[in-house]
């Protein structure tokens, strides 16, 4: 067993639904509708909802419905520039009105603390909480235990941090750091609401200089090494949620987790070209994890080729997922923007290019360090081919979190 060491991997069940089992067959659809389950949480549960009246100026009043939101909200950061973020809600893509989120991160000493401050660039920013000093959770920052034995930080490498917000009946947040030797990585959850889906979640990535002094500019064209093209090999760290799987309850009663918010980590690899500034990547799962009942546990896949003897294992888990982007240089640094996808290679995966995002940059003064971050929402569609039913079943993932990776 090894631990995924992205953060507390809190799930359970979500509703049945239906699309290709782990098995690879064709299973039946109970749900039409995508789970908004979200990420990390212990019970999967969706926002409650609830009638109330109101009166208007005028004669009459009027009933409605809405949906329980938390009340860590009020946020009005308003950023110009800051560090490339993927903002996610109830782990759904929040797609930006114009551009890409933005984030800042601001890390104190004596003691530790982090301030995370973001601006979604979406109409609904003001949801999101306000920006907040968060005090290291030591605890969490070196928490080992004998069922994940791999201990924190492991996910993506480098050194691990954690922070955290809590005031009882108000506030819940956490913040995960990964620092690399010229980079860093930022997991940032929203867990206020208790229970049920992770309200906001982020991930983000920014440069930094281990020694302290000015922060480290990104790598640029002219310090680039003289070669056509380079290799970054690593890990990525992610969290996902699957949903609208046909849930197998026969046998021995087991649930098995076809249905479930999970912490996911495995290989990366990026080339980049330097001539064509063709970015291109494999990511591939090496490690499932998620909490059942009372019990950490793990699901290790190396791509198909050897399985555990574990019932909770679904066939999509060893689905690679695929980068494409190109770089573009400054005088100052370098991006790189495109899109992440399902490798269709084995099952017919249905990509959201509008919410599957890639990005990233080399860092250092020989550009021998690549961090970014990926979202995929993808869906797995039943039947394909000639079969003409009338009657389709989908079965869906939303993955995303951080990539790190070296050149020799």
């Amino acid at each position: 067993m090894r631990f995924v060491s992205l953060c507390a991997l809190l799930a359970t069940t979500t509703a049945l639904a239906g699309c290709a089992g782990g098995d690879g067959s064709a299973l039946s659809l109970a749900s039409s509708g995508v789970s908004v389950c979200g990420i990390d949480d212990p019970n999967c549960a969706t926002a409650s909802t609830g009638t109330g009246t109101g009166t208007g100026t005028g004669t009459g009043t009027g009933t409605g419905t809405g949906t329980t939101t938390s009340t860590n909200t009020g946020n009005t950061t308003t950023l110009t520039t800051g560090d490339t973020t993927i903002a996610l809600e109830k782990s759904l893509f929040l797609a930006p009105s114009s551009g890409t989120a933005k984030s800042t991160l601001k890390i104190g000493s004596s003691p530790s603390t982090a301030t995370f401050a973001i601006d979604t660039k979406s109409t609904n920013n003001a949801a999101w909480p306000t920006s907040k000093k968060m005090d290291e959770y030591v605890y969490g920052s070196t928490h080992t235990t004998t069922s994940f034995t791999t201990g924190p930080g492991t996910g993506p490498g480098g050194g691990y941090k954690e922070y955290r917000n809590y005031v009882k009946g108000k506030a819940d947040e956490v913040l995960q750091v990964w620092t690399f030797n010229n980079s860093r990585a930022i997991h940032y959850r929203d867990d206020t609401n208790g229970s049920g889906a992770a309200g906001h979640e982020a991930w983000s990535f920014e440069d930094y200089d281990p020694l302290g002094g000015t922060v480290a500019q990104k790598t640029t064209l002219a310090q680039m090494p003289a070669v056509a093209s380079a290799t970054f090999t690593g890990k990525f760290a992610a969290t996902a949620q699957s949903s609208n799987w046909y849930e197998d309850r026969s046998g021995t009663g087991h649930i098995l987790l076809h249905n479930n918010n999970w912490g996911v980590t495995g290989s990366s690899k990026v080339d980049v070209n330097f001539g064509t500034k063709a970015v291109t990547g494999t990511l591939t799962p090496e490690t499932w994890g998620t909490l059942a009942a009372d019990n950490y546990y793990d699901i290790v896949t190396v791509n198909g080729a050897s399985q555990p003897l574990n019932e909770d294992y679904q066939q999509w888990m060893d689905e690679k997922i695929l980068l494409n982007g190109t770089i573009g240089f400054t005088a100052t640094g370098n991006s790189v923007t495109g899109t992440a996808a399902m490798d269709t290679t084995n099952n017919g995966w249905l990509s959201s290019a509008d919410a599957s995002p890639f990005y990233g940059s080399l860092f250092g003064a020989t550009g021998k360090e690549f961090t970014g971050i990926f979202n995929v929402d993808a869906t797995s569609p039943q039947p394909i081919g000639g079969d003409p039913v009338n009657n389709p079943t989908r079965g869906y993932l939303q993955i995303g979190g951080v990539i790190h990776g070296t050149s020799p």
